[in-house]
Protein backbone atom coordinates (compact mmCIF):
# COMPACT_ATOMS: atom_id res chain seq x y z
CA UNK A 1 0.00 0.00 0.00
CA UNK A 2 1.12 3.51 -0.97
CA UNK A 3 2.60 5.86 1.90
CA UNK A 4 2.53 9.48 2.27
CA UNK A 5 5.20 11.33 4.21
CA UNK A 6 5.85 14.96 4.84
CA UNK A 7 9.31 16.36 5.64
CA UNK A 8 10.63 19.67 5.88
CA UNK A 9 13.40 18.51 3.50
CA UNK A 10 14.01 15.38 1.14
CA UNK A 11 17.28 15.10 0.07
CA UNK A 12 17.82 12.93 -3.41
CA UNK A 13 21.17 11.27 -3.71
CA UNK A 14 23.46 9.74 -0.49
CA UNK A 15 27.14 10.79 -1.60
CA UNK A 16 29.36 13.90 -0.50
CA UNK A 17 27.16 16.31 -1.53
CA UNK A 18 23.76 14.56 -0.10
CA UNK A 19 24.53 13.41 3.03
CA UNK A 20 26.33 16.12 4.56
CA UNK A 21 23.40 18.24 3.54
CA UNK A 22 20.99 15.85 4.61
CA UNK A 23 22.91 16.39 8.43
CA UNK A 24 23.13 19.38 8.26
CA UNK A 25 19.99 20.22 7.97
CA UNK A 26 18.90 17.74 10.91
CA UNK A 27 21.35 19.49 13.36
CA UNK A 28 19.83 22.53 12.29
CA UNK A 29 16.41 21.68 13.15
CA UNK A 30 14.95 20.33 10.10
CA UNK A 31 12.98 17.34 9.54
CA UNK A 32 14.84 15.14 6.51
CA UNK A 33 14.69 12.52 4.79
CA UNK A 34 17.19 11.05 2.36
CA UNK A 35 16.86 9.00 -0.41
CA UNK A 36 19.65 7.01 -2.14
CA UNK A 37 18.87 4.16 -5.02
CA UNK A 38 22.57 3.23 -4.42
CA UNK A 39 25.17 2.12 -1.97
CA UNK A 40 25.24 5.18 0.81
CA UNK A 41 28.41 7.47 0.17
CA UNK A 42 27.96 7.79 -3.87
CA UNK A 43 31.00 7.86 -6.37
CA UNK A 44 33.40 9.25 -3.68
CA UNK A 45 32.98 6.37 -1.87
CA UNK A 46 32.15 3.26 -3.62
CA UNK A 47 33.79 3.86 -6.77
CA UNK A 48 36.26 7.26 -6.77
CA UNK A 49 38.02 8.95 -4.28
CA UNK A 50 38.27 6.52 -1.34
CA UNK A 51 38.59 3.27 -3.20
CA UNK A 52 41.37 5.09 -5.83
CA UNK A 53 43.18 6.28 -2.77
CA UNK A 54 43.16 2.74 -0.91
CA UNK A 55 44.81 1.12 -3.81
CA UNK A 56 47.31 3.76 -4.00
CA UNK A 57 48.22 3.68 -0.79
CA UNK A 58 48.79 -0.11 -1.11
CA UNK A 59 51.10 0.33 -4.63
CA UNK A 60 53.08 3.45 -3.12
CA UNK A 61 53.91 1.55 -0.25
CA UNK A 62 54.84 -1.55 -2.65
CA UNK A 63 56.47 0.93 -4.44
CA UNK A 64 58.69 2.36 -1.57
CA UNK A 65 59.72 -1.35 -0.24
CA UNK A 66 61.33 -1.99 -3.91
CA UNK A 67 63.59 1.17 -2.57
CA UNK A 68 64.17 0.14 0.71
CA UNK A 69 67.80 -0.47 0.85
CA UNK A 70 67.89 3.38 0.09
CA UNK A 71 66.58 3.46 3.95
CA UNK A 72 68.99 1.05 5.27
CA UNK A 73 66.48 -1.99 5.01
CA UNK A 74 67.48 -4.99 3.31
CA UNK A 75 64.69 -7.41 2.38
CA UNK A 76 65.83 -11.27 2.19
CA UNK A 77 63.04 -11.75 -0.40
CA UNK A 78 62.04 -9.66 -3.54
CA UNK A 79 58.39 -8.44 -2.51
CA UNK A 80 55.44 -9.14 -3.99
CA UNK A 81 51.97 -7.44 -4.78
CA UNK A 82 49.28 -9.50 -4.70
CA UNK A 83 46.62 -7.65 -6.44
CA UNK A 84 43.32 -9.61 -5.42
CA UNK A 85 44.31 -8.47 -1.42
CA UNK A 86 44.82 -4.85 -3.09
CA UNK A 87 41.40 -4.93 -3.92
CA UNK A 88 40.04 -6.99 -0.81
CA UNK A 89 41.13 -4.77 1.16
CA UNK A 90 39.72 -1.54 -0.80
CA UNK A 91 36.33 -3.46 -0.11
CA UNK A 92 36.87 -3.16 3.34
CA UNK A 93 37.42 0.26 3.63
CA UNK A 94 34.55 1.25 1.89
CA UNK A 95 32.33 -0.95 3.55
CA UNK A 96 33.55 0.40 6.88
CA UNK A 97 32.92 4.17 5.77
CA UNK A 98 29.61 3.04 3.88
CA UNK A 99 28.53 1.93 7.34
CA UNK A 100 29.91 5.08 8.85
CA UNK A 101 27.68 7.34 6.79
CA UNK A 102 24.72 5.03 7.33
CA UNK A 103 25.27 5.44 11.44
CA UNK A 104 25.82 9.21 11.19
CA UNK A 105 22.64 9.76 9.80
CA UNK A 106 20.97 7.44 12.21
CA UNK A 107 22.66 9.55 15.47
CA UNK A 108 21.63 13.08 13.34
CA UNK A 109 17.87 11.66 12.86
CA UNK A 110 17.84 11.44 9.06
CA UNK A 111 15.28 9.63 7.80
CA UNK A 112 16.74 6.87 4.88
CA UNK A 113 14.43 5.50 2.18
CA UNK A 114 16.80 3.11 -0.36
CA UNK A 115 14.82 4.07 -4.10
CA UNK A 116 14.76 6.05 -6.98
CA UNK A 117 13.04 9.24 -5.79
CA UNK A 118 11.72 11.27 -8.87
CA UNK A 119 10.29 15.16 -8.25
CA UNK A 120 6.30 14.95 -9.65
CA UNK A 121 5.90 18.81 -8.89
CA UNK A 122 7.50 21.45 -6.69
CA UNK A 123 7.47 19.91 -3.19
CA UNK A 124 6.13 16.20 -4.15
CA UNK A 125 8.62 13.35 -4.84
CA UNK A 126 7.72 9.56 -5.35
CA UNK A 127 9.98 6.82 -4.28
CA UNK A 128 8.25 3.66 -6.10
CA UNK A 129 4.64 4.32 -5.51
CA UNK A 130 5.35 6.33 -2.13
CA UNK A 131 5.03 10.02 -1.88
CA UNK A 132 6.79 12.06 0.12
CA UNK A 133 5.62 15.91 0.39
CA UNK A 134 8.56 17.99 1.33
CA UNK A 135 9.02 22.19 1.93
CA UNK A 136 12.36 21.81 0.15
CA UNK A 137 14.51 19.18 -1.91
CA UNK A 138 17.79 19.26 -2.63
CA UNK A 139 18.88 17.59 -5.83
CA UNK A 140 22.01 15.80 -5.33
CA UNK A 141 22.09 12.37 -7.58
CA UNK A 142 26.20 12.60 -8.73
CA UNK A 143 27.49 11.42 -11.71
CA UNK A 144 28.39 9.13 -13.99
CA UNK A 145 31.32 8.04 -15.98
CA UNK A 146 31.58 9.91 -19.55
CA UNK A 147 32.62 7.43 -22.65
CA UNK A 148 33.91 7.82 -25.84
CA UNK A 149 31.33 7.33 -29.20
CA UNK A 150 31.93 3.82 -30.32
CA UNK A 151 34.23 2.60 -27.73
CA UNK A 152 31.69 2.24 -24.88
CA UNK A 153 32.63 0.15 -21.74
CA UNK A 154 31.86 -3.33 -22.19
CA UNK A 155 32.77 -4.70 -18.79
CA UNK A 156 35.31 -7.02 -20.24
CA UNK A 157 37.82 -5.90 -22.36
CA UNK A 158 37.17 -1.89 -22.46
CA UNK A 159 36.59 -0.73 -18.60
CA UNK A 160 34.52 2.39 -17.42
CA UNK A 161 36.49 4.18 -13.99
CA UNK A 162 34.14 2.78 -11.74
CA UNK A 163 34.74 -0.74 -13.43
CA UNK A 164 38.10 -0.57 -13.47
CA UNK A 165 38.26 -0.44 -9.85
CA UNK A 166 36.38 -3.14 -9.66
CA UNK A 167 38.84 -6.11 -11.48
CA UNK A 168 40.46 -8.60 -9.16
CA UNK A 169 43.34 -9.58 -11.58
CA UNK A 170 46.06 -6.94 -12.66
CA UNK A 171 46.25 -6.85 -16.46
CA UNK A 172 49.65 -7.14 -17.88
CA UNK A 173 48.84 -4.09 -20.45
CA UNK A 174 46.46 -1.31 -20.00
CA UNK A 175 45.69 1.67 -22.13
CA UNK A 176 44.59 4.55 -20.34
CA UNK A 177 42.25 7.43 -22.32
CA UNK A 178 42.11 10.38 -21.24
CA UNK A 179 45.21 12.32 -19.65
CA UNK A 180 43.46 14.17 -16.84
CA UNK A 181 43.12 13.20 -13.12
CA UNK A 182 41.71 10.50 -13.58
CA UNK A 183 43.75 8.92 -16.15
CA UNK A 184 47.34 9.70 -14.31
CA UNK A 185 45.94 8.52 -11.05
CA UNK A 186 44.99 4.87 -13.28
CA UNK A 187 48.42 5.37 -14.92
CA UNK A 188 50.45 5.11 -11.45
CA UNK A 189 47.93 2.26 -9.83
CA UNK A 190 48.70 0.03 -12.35
CA UNK A 191 52.28 1.05 -13.97
CA UNK A 192 53.35 0.68 -9.84
CA UNK A 193 51.69 -2.42 -9.75
CA UNK A 194 53.45 -3.69 -12.68
CA UNK A 195 51.64 -3.34 -15.67
CA UNK A 196 52.38 -2.15 -18.96
CA UNK A 197 50.90 1.49 -19.19
CA UNK A 198 49.72 3.64 -22.15
CA UNK A 199 48.21 7.13 -21.46
CA UNK A 200 45.84 8.21 -24.74
CA UNK A 201 45.40 12.46 -24.59
CA UNK A 202 43.84 14.19 -26.94
CA UNK A 203 45.20 17.37 -25.95
CA UNK A 204 49.42 18.59 -26.12
CA UNK A 205 50.05 17.61 -22.38
CA UNK A 206 48.56 15.99 -19.51
CA UNK A 207 46.75 17.37 -17.14
CA UNK A 208 45.51 20.57 -19.15
CA UNK A 209 43.47 22.35 -17.11
CA UNK A 210 46.31 22.35 -14.36
CA UNK A 211 49.95 24.79 -14.69
CA UNK A 212 52.40 23.32 -17.25
CA UNK A 213 55.04 22.68 -14.37
CA UNK A 214 52.77 20.00 -13.02
CA UNK A 215 52.06 18.38 -16.24
CA UNK A 216 55.99 18.16 -17.12
CA UNK A 217 56.43 16.35 -13.38
CA UNK A 218 54.27 14.19 -13.79
CA UNK A 219 55.07 13.31 -17.44
CA UNK A 220 58.50 12.77 -16.44
CA UNK A 221 57.78 10.41 -13.87
CA UNK A 222 56.06 8.29 -15.92
CA UNK A 223 58.45 8.10 -17.99
CA UNK A 224 60.95 6.84 -15.74
CA UNK A 225 58.10 4.12 -14.66
CA UNK A 226 58.11 3.31 -18.36
CA UNK A 227 54.61 4.42 -19.14
CA UNK A 228 53.80 5.62 -22.51
CA UNK A 229 52.28 8.84 -22.61
CA UNK A 230 50.61 9.64 -26.37
CA UNK A 231 49.53 13.01 -26.07
CA UNK A 232 47.70 15.04 -29.30
CA UNK A 233 46.38 11.65 -30.51
CA UNK A 234 42.81 9.90 -30.24
CA UNK A 235 41.98 6.57 -30.73
CA UNK A 236 40.41 5.83 -34.20
CA UNK A 237 39.57 1.75 -33.52
CA UNK A 238 39.52 -0.96 -31.40
CA UNK A 239 39.42 -4.85 -32.67
CA UNK A 240 39.36 -7.58 -30.39
CA UNK A 241 41.93 -10.15 -30.86
CA UNK A 242 41.92 -13.16 -29.00
CA UNK A 243 42.26 -12.34 -25.49
CA UNK A 244 44.08 -8.93 -26.38
CA UNK A 245 42.70 -5.99 -27.77
CA UNK A 246 44.14 -3.86 -31.17
CA UNK A 247 43.96 -0.07 -30.73
CA UNK A 248 44.59 1.76 -33.91
CA UNK A 249 45.47 5.46 -33.18
CA UNK A 250 45.31 8.69 -35.21
CA UNK A 251 49.61 8.75 -35.70
CA UNK A 252 48.79 5.45 -37.38
CA UNK A 253 50.47 3.37 -34.51
CA UNK A 254 48.70 0.32 -33.54
CA UNK A 255 49.17 -0.90 -30.34
CA UNK A 256 47.66 -4.46 -28.46
CA UNK A 257 46.57 -4.50 -24.98
CA UNK A 258 44.82 -6.49 -22.79
CA UNK A 259 42.86 -3.63 -21.02
CA UNK A 260 41.30 -0.61 -21.98
CA UNK A 261 40.58 1.78 -18.67
CA UNK A 262 37.91 4.97 -20.64
CA UNK A 263 38.96 7.71 -18.26
CA UNK A 264 37.77 10.86 -20.05
CA UNK A 265 35.80 12.82 -17.37
CA UNK A 266 32.64 12.34 -15.35
CA UNK A 267 28.60 13.82 -16.82
CA UNK A 268 25.80 14.89 -14.63
CA UNK A 269 23.07 12.29 -13.41
CA UNK A 270 19.48 13.68 -14.38
CA UNK A 271 18.01 10.25 -15.84
CA UNK A 272 14.36 9.90 -14.42
CA UNK A 273 14.59 13.12 -11.69
CA UNK A 274 11.96 14.62 -13.36
CA UNK A 275 14.60 17.42 -14.15
CA UNK A 276 13.05 18.09 -17.72
CA UNK A 277 9.42 18.20 -16.68
CA UNK A 278 10.03 20.08 -13.95
CA UNK A 279 11.37 23.38 -15.78
CA UNK A 280 14.90 22.88 -14.51
CA UNK A 281 17.75 25.38 -15.81
CA UNK A 282 20.27 23.33 -17.33
CA UNK A 283 23.65 24.31 -18.79
CA UNK A 284 26.11 21.76 -20.58
CA UNK A 285 24.07 18.84 -18.52
CA UNK A 286 24.17 20.17 -15.36
CA UNK A 287 21.66 22.40 -13.15
CA UNK A 288 22.39 25.59 -12.79
CA UNK A 289 22.49 27.46 -9.27
CA UNK A 290 22.76 30.73 -7.66
CA UNK A 291 25.24 31.12 -4.78
CA UNK A 292 23.46 29.55 -2.30
CA UNK A 293 22.90 26.09 -4.73
CA UNK A 294 19.27 27.37 -5.17
CA UNK A 295 17.40 26.38 -8.54
CA UNK A 296 15.31 28.04 -11.11
CA UNK A 297 12.46 26.41 -9.07
CA UNK A 298 11.59 27.96 -6.12
CA UNK A 299 12.26 25.25 -3.11
CA UNK A 300 14.84 22.98 -5.79
CA UNK A 301 18.35 22.50 -4.42
CA UNK A 302 21.12 21.37 -6.50
CA UNK A 303 24.49 20.08 -5.09
CA UNK A 304 27.43 18.05 -6.15
CA UNK A 305 28.37 17.06 -9.23
CA UNK A 306 24.55 17.07 -10.59
CA UNK A 307 25.55 20.36 -11.08
CA UNK A 308 28.80 19.94 -13.39
CA UNK A 309 30.79 22.58 -11.89
CA UNK A 310 33.76 20.77 -10.00
CA UNK A 311 33.75 17.35 -10.15
CA UNK A 312 35.57 16.71 -6.91
CA UNK A 313 34.07 15.60 -3.68
CA UNK A 314 35.02 18.49 -1.31
CA UNK A 315 33.61 21.01 -3.04
CA UNK A 316 30.12 18.46 -3.25
CA UNK A 317 30.27 18.73 0.34
CA UNK A 318 30.57 22.21 0.93
CA UNK A 319 27.59 23.07 -1.59
CA UNK A 320 26.07 20.16 0.09
CA UNK A 321 26.04 22.00 3.18
CA UNK A 322 25.61 25.69 1.56
CA UNK A 323 22.51 24.31 0.37
CA UNK A 324 21.51 22.60 4.10
CA UNK A 325 21.81 26.14 5.63
CA UNK A 326 19.94 28.15 3.03
CA UNK A 327 16.82 26.14 3.53
CA UNK A 328 17.66 26.43 7.49
CA UNK A 329 17.62 30.40 7.29
CA UNK A 330 21.35 30.66 7.74
CA UNK A 331 22.30 33.13 4.43
CA UNK A 332 25.34 31.49 2.62
CA UNK A 333 26.81 31.68 -0.11
CA UNK A 334 29.73 28.99 -2.01
CA UNK A 335 33.15 30.24 -1.89
CA UNK A 336 35.17 29.08 -5.67
CA UNK A 337 38.17 30.91 -4.77
CA UNK A 338 40.57 28.51 -2.57
CA UNK A 339 39.33 25.01 -4.39
CA UNK A 340 42.15 22.50 -3.88
CA UNK A 341 42.59 20.11 -6.59
CA UNK A 342 44.39 17.18 -5.25
CA UNK A 343 45.98 14.24 -7.60
CA UNK A 344 47.31 11.61 -5.79
CA UNK A 345 50.04 10.33 -8.08
CA UNK A 346 54.12 9.82 -7.53
CA UNK A 347 54.81 12.36 -6.98
CA UNK A 348 51.48 14.16 -5.17
CA UNK A 349 50.08 17.08 -7.47
CA UNK A 350 47.74 19.69 -6.09
CA UNK A 351 46.36 23.11 -7.27
CA UNK A 352 44.98 25.75 -5.36
CA UNK A 353 43.08 28.73 -6.51
CA UNK A 354 44.18 30.32 -9.64
CA UNK A 355 46.40 28.30 -11.56
CA UNK A 356 49.12 30.42 -13.66
CA UNK A 357 47.27 30.86 -17.00
CA UNK A 358 44.06 31.86 -15.66
CA UNK A 359 46.53 34.63 -13.49
CA UNK A 360 47.87 35.81 -16.81
CA UNK A 361 44.48 35.41 -18.80
CA UNK A 362 42.98 37.84 -15.89
CA UNK A 363 45.93 40.64 -16.43
CA UNK A 364 46.74 40.75 -13.11
CA UNK A 365 50.62 41.76 -12.08
CA UNK A 366 51.40 39.11 -10.30
CA UNK A 367 54.86 38.02 -8.59
CA UNK A 368 55.73 34.16 -8.39
CA UNK A 369 57.96 32.37 -5.57
CA UNK A 370 59.02 28.90 -5.81
CA UNK A 371 60.73 25.78 -3.52
CA UNK A 372 62.20 22.83 -4.53
CA UNK A 373 61.95 19.84 -1.84
CA UNK A 374 65.73 19.34 -2.64
CA UNK A 375 66.31 22.24 -0.48
CA UNK A 376 63.76 20.74 2.58
CA UNK A 377 65.16 19.27 5.30
CA UNK A 378 61.56 16.98 6.05
CA UNK A 379 61.76 16.05 2.65
CA UNK A 380 65.70 15.06 2.61
CA UNK A 381 64.41 13.05 5.79
CA UNK A 382 62.05 11.40 4.16
CA UNK A 383 64.05 10.53 1.29
CA UNK A 384 61.54 11.90 -0.88
CA UNK A 385 63.13 15.37 -2.69
CA UNK A 386 61.24 15.22 -5.65
CA UNK A 387 58.77 18.10 -6.02
CA UNK A 388 58.28 22.05 -5.92
CA UNK A 389 55.85 24.32 -4.01
CA UNK A 390 55.14 27.58 -6.48
CA UNK A 391 53.11 30.56 -5.29
CA UNK A 392 51.38 32.93 -6.60
CA UNK A 393 51.23 36.39 -5.50
CA UNK A 394 49.40 39.99 -6.79
CA UNK A 395 52.18 42.26 -7.32
CA UNK A 396 50.18 45.02 -6.23
CA UNK A 397 49.33 44.34 -2.78
CA UNK A 398 51.01 40.50 -2.39
CA UNK A 399 47.37 38.97 -1.54
CA UNK A 400 48.01 35.07 -2.68
CA UNK A 401 45.95 33.93 -5.73
CA UNK A 402 47.13 30.36 -5.50
CA UNK A 403 49.45 27.88 -6.04
CA UNK A 404 50.45 24.60 -7.26
CA UNK A 405 52.56 22.02 -5.40
CA UNK A 406 54.37 18.61 -6.17
CA UNK A 407 55.79 16.13 -3.94
CA UNK A 408 55.38 13.71 -1.45
CA UNK A 409 52.42 14.55 0.45
CA UNK A 410 52.09 18.23 -0.75
CA UNK A 411 48.19 17.42 -0.91
CA UNK A 412 47.98 17.70 3.17
CA UNK A 413 49.85 21.68 2.51
CA UNK A 414 46.90 22.27 0.22
CA UNK A 415 44.69 23.83 2.98
CA UNK A 416 46.75 26.03 4.49
CA UNK A 417 47.40 27.70 1.22
CA UNK A 418 42.95 27.58 0.77
CA UNK A 419 42.95 29.45 3.57
CA UNK A 420 45.36 32.00 2.99
CA UNK A 421 43.41 33.10 -0.34
CA UNK A 422 39.92 32.60 1.80
CA UNK A 423 41.02 34.95 4.17
CA UNK A 424 42.80 37.60 1.65
CA UNK A 425 46.46 37.31 3.65
CA UNK A 426 49.63 38.01 1.66
CA UNK A 427 52.69 36.43 0.87
CA UNK A 428 54.63 38.76 3.72
CA UNK A 429 51.48 36.96 6.27
CA UNK A 430 52.73 33.33 5.02
CA UNK A 431 56.33 34.23 4.63
CA UNK A 432 56.14 35.63 8.58
CA UNK A 433 54.36 32.94 9.76
CA UNK A 434 56.29 30.48 12.32
CA UNK A 435 56.24 27.02 11.02
CA UNK A 436 57.14 23.49 12.68
CA UNK A 437 60.70 22.38 11.75
CA UNK A 438 61.25 20.15 10.42
CA UNK A 439 58.42 19.86 8.63
CA UNK A 440 57.24 20.03 4.49
CA UNK A 441 54.86 23.06 5.29
CA UNK A 442 57.86 24.71 5.72
CA UNK A 443 58.08 24.80 1.80
CA UNK A 444 55.03 27.21 1.40
CA UNK A 445 56.45 30.03 4.06
CA UNK A 446 59.80 29.88 1.91
CA UNK A 447 58.02 29.94 -1.75
CA UNK A 448 56.26 32.78 0.02
CA UNK A 449 59.11 34.63 1.28
CA UNK A 450 60.90 33.60 -2.27
CA UNK A 451 58.32 35.54 -4.02
CA UNK A 452 59.23 38.40 -1.61
CA UNK A 453 63.02 38.08 -2.85
CA UNK A 454 64.24 36.62 0.47
CA UNK A 455 63.74 33.14 1.02
CA UNK A 456 66.87 31.55 3.26
CA UNK A 457 66.88 28.24 2.62
CA UNK A 458 66.91 28.79 -1.48
CA UNK A 459 70.63 28.88 -2.53
CA UNK A 460 70.83 32.02 -5.31
CA UNK A 461 70.83 30.92 -8.81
Amino acid sequence: MAEQMKYGLVVIGGGPAGYPAAIRAAQLGVPTCLVEMDELGGTCLNRGCIPTKTIISSVRLFDKIQRAEKYGIILSDKPLLEFSEVMRRKAEVVSKLREGVRALLKANGVSYIKGKGEIVSPGRVLVGRDEILADNIIIASGSRPKCIKGMEPDGRFILSSDEALDISELPKSVMILGGGVLGCEFGYIFSAAGAKVYIVEVMSRLLPTEDEELSRIIHRSFKRRGVEVITCTSVLDIKEDGDHLLVRLSDDRFIEVERIISAVGREPLLDGLGATKLGLQLEKGGIVTDEKMATNIHGVYAAGDVTGKYMLAHVAMEEGMVAAENIAGIQRKMDYLSIPRPIFTDPELVGVGMTKEEIVRSGIDYKEGRFFLASSAKALCNGETEGVVIVYGDAACGRILGASLAGEGVVELASEIALAIKCGLTLKDVSELIHPHPSLSEAVKEASASALGFSVHKAKR
